[in-house]
């Protein structure tokens, strides 16, 4: 390639360029800026005509001839007078073969070295068979957009044909140009102002919570699904009798899937725009092309109909604001705030129009894949052909998104715009069904199978006292070096029971339980059961005044401790009678299991406190029903047995010890 070169056309990068060039400085390895189509065509490709066409439209547009560069560690741009194109051909007998799609996709993935001494950007002719090529263009998106690609796809064919242009291209060195004056103008103030206003800390995450750090080039993990051509043009029917377009339309439903699922009922999501709104910059191939923030805000949207008015207002104000590049934004962010994504969500529409025309023979364009992903998730509708459905790629950052997950979101989406057009304008979008009936039908019914009578399933401490039957001598408890057998274990807990039931416990009543750490407190637990009545732990280590307030709210019959929390808790519990059960009259007691009659699965298993985050600790009565339908629910995954060691990790008045204790007794 030769370089003829004007010194007076140097310039600096404009702001999206610059963005460019800083992922591209992190990631030099990866070719995650290169952009480009591939025209497959049904005929024969001339290549000296081609590359002669090549030359030509490097003459007429002046994108392909900028050639970038670093000095000091400052990005340039410089345009050249001329440049000598050379084609680069591969035939099929010198490797492509029947693979050539995967030697097209290693010759698109070739690194641009982003120095003066080469154009950044290139074309190949792949000689498939005598009647049969593919012509691909690769650019660096530092000089191209997919806007620009399109148009050069286009040039290429027309050059290569002898057609004329309808009228001369525009120029992007002019773009740039103005892009500077634009920064040193009121509007850039204004737009700044704008943008600051509405994100002073930042937008709002579209993904669930996850890393959001600097941008991270990736191999790229691609989910396709098709969009069918008679959905598409109904969803463009329904986008005019509700008075927006068919991209705010889409966007809509792609982002309110995402204000539903992250939690917060409001995500921002990119969607990437043209930016091109003249004569001039319509008919310019270059990179002009930006990222409109857009939030998708169901706070205050409840239905249909003022979920698309909010997007189309939110649409409408931004593009005024357009032209202010993003990192102009992040720079205004605080410290903290730079390093977080402005977007983890992007939406891209795409399209080459004509089917066919291209080099004279059976044609059609299509995008290339760069293999990589900066964004940790974006969705491409791309349409190619006017006959066919359309193509939705949902492509991921696999450092970030899990494939498993990335799936499922592909699936619900499609979901979405697949029902788009049937859904009422008045429907309340936070009670939209995101889930296909099959899906929802597995999540509500197959993985929570309540009608399988989980009521029948034994209490627990009846399923203990079988095991205590069948295993007497089989160790039940261990701490601090001694243990207790579940014969021993049943005894001790029955003798608790027959004093509990002596003073009043029975069936919905509740017990206040107050122990360390020990052999009392499991077999304080049983006896409560099995005289009856519900539990409520109280954990000695909490402050007085939580303890005060539990049993002042809860109101439980007795409380049941050992001699050295007797003094502690006595004072707490305001009058309530104190039962120890380290006494001769429960080391007196019956051995055997009390009666009590008609205590089933509705009845009160225990009452446990919330933390308080949140204001006081609120009490939850829990049903003997509810305990023993976790374990038998749980039962073919963990095959609970007597045999078992489980460590009581947690305090016994933190809900999950029921798992930790039951777990392990049953």
């Amino acid at each position: 390639m030769q370089l003829t070169v004007a010194e007076e056309d140097v310039l600096g990068l404009s702001g999206n360029q610059q963005l460019i060039w800083i992922d591209q400085a992190a990631h030099p390895d990866l070719p995650g800026q290169n952009i480009g189509a591939s025209i497959e065509v049904m005929g024969h490709v001339c290549p000296i005509r081609l590359e002669r066409a090549l030359n030509e439209i490097a003459r007429t547009h002046d994108a392909l001839r900028i050639v970038i560069g670093s000095e000091g560690g400052r990005p340039f741009q410089q345009l050249l007078e001329c440049v000598d194109v050379k084609l680069r051909v591969i035939d099929a007998d010198a490797g492509a073969g029947s693979h050539w799609r995967d030697t097209m996709d290693v010759e698109f993935r070739q690194l641009f070295s982003l120095q003066p001494s080469e154009l950044p950007w290139s074309c190949t002719l792949l000689r498939i068979s005598p009647q049969h090529s593919c012509v691909f263009l690769r650019f660096h998106h530092i000089i191209m957009d997919g806007v620009g690609v399109g148009m050069l796809c286009r040039a290429l064919s027309d050059a290569y044909l002898g057609v004329m242009p309808a009228r001369a291209p525009g120029s992007f060195l002019r773009q740039i140009q103005d892009h500077r004056k634009y920064l040193a103008s009121e509007r850039f103030q204004r737009d700044h102002a704008y943008w600051l206003g509405r994100y002073p800390d930042g937008s709002s995450p579209a993904l669930a919570p996850m890393s959001c750090g600097a941008s991270t080039a990736v191999g790229a993990n691609v989910i396709r699904f098709p969009l069918g051509r008679a959905v598409y043009n109904a969803i463009t029917e329904r986008a005019s009798s509700s008075g927006c377009s068919v991209s705010n339309l889409i966007l809509s439903f792609i982002g309110l899937y995402f204000a539903r699922t992250n939690g917060e009922g409001v995500a921002t999501v990119g969607l990437a725009i043209h930016n091109r709104d003249d004569a001039a910059s319509k008919a310019t191939a270059g990179m002009l092309a930006s990222v409109l923030l857009v939030d998708i805000d169901l706070r205050a949207s409840t239905s249909l109909s003022q979920l698309l008015d909010s997007v189309a207002r939110c649409t409408k104000q931004g593009f005024r604001h357009r032209r202010l590049p993003l990192i102009e934004l992040k720079k205004s962010l605080a410290q903290e705030r730079r390093k977080q994504r402005l977007f983890d969500v992007s939406v891209s529409f795409e399209s080459f129009g004509e089917k066919e025309g291209y080099f004279g023979g059976d044609a059609h364009a299509v995008a290339l894949n760069n293999g990589c992903e900066q964004t940790p998730l974006a969705f491409y509708i791309r349409d190619y052909d006017p006959d066919a459905d359309l193509v939705v790629d949902v492509s991921f950052n696999g450092e970030l998104l899990s494939t498993v997950y990335a799936r499922q979101i592909a699936v619900h989406i499609q979901h979405l715009l697949t029902r788009l057009p049937s859904i009422s304008p008045g429907v309340d979008v936070n009670t939209l069904s995101i889930m296909p009936l099959a899906e929802r039908d597995q999540v509500v019914h197959e993985f929570n199978p309540v009608a399988r009578g989980y009521r029948c399933a034994p209490l627990v401490h009846h399923a203990f006292e079988t095991h205590a039957r069948t295993n007497p001598g089989v160790v039940a408890i261990e701490f601090d070096g001694v243990t207790l057998s579940y014969g021993e274990l049943d005894c001790r807990a029955n003798q608790i029971a027959h004093v509990l039931q002596a003073s009043g416990a029975g069936p919905d009543r509740c017990v206040g339980i107050c122990f360390e750490r020990g052999l009392d407190m499991i077999a304080g637990l049983l006896g409560i059961l099995k005289a009856g009545a519900a539990y409520l732990p109280l954990d000695p280590s909490y402050p007085a005044e939580r303890l005060a307030f539990m049993l002042h709210d809860c109101q439980p019959m007795a409380v049941l401790t050992g001699r050295s929390l007797r003094p502690m808790i006595e004072p707490i519990a305001a009058g309530m009678p104190v039962i120890s059960v380290d006494t001769p009259r429960i080391a007196g007691a019956p051995t055997h299991a009390p009666a009590v009659p008609a205590l089933d699965a509705h009845h009160l298993a225990y009452v446990i406190y919330t933390s308080g985050s949140t204001g006081q600790p609120k009490g939850v009565m829990v049903e003997h029903g509810q305990v023993a339908r976790l374990f038998a629910a749980t039962d073919a995954q963990f095959q609970f047995g007597p045999e078992d060691v489980w460590t009581l990790f947690h305090s016994f008045a933190f809900d999950f010890s029921v798992w930790e204790i039951w777990g392990a007794l049953l």
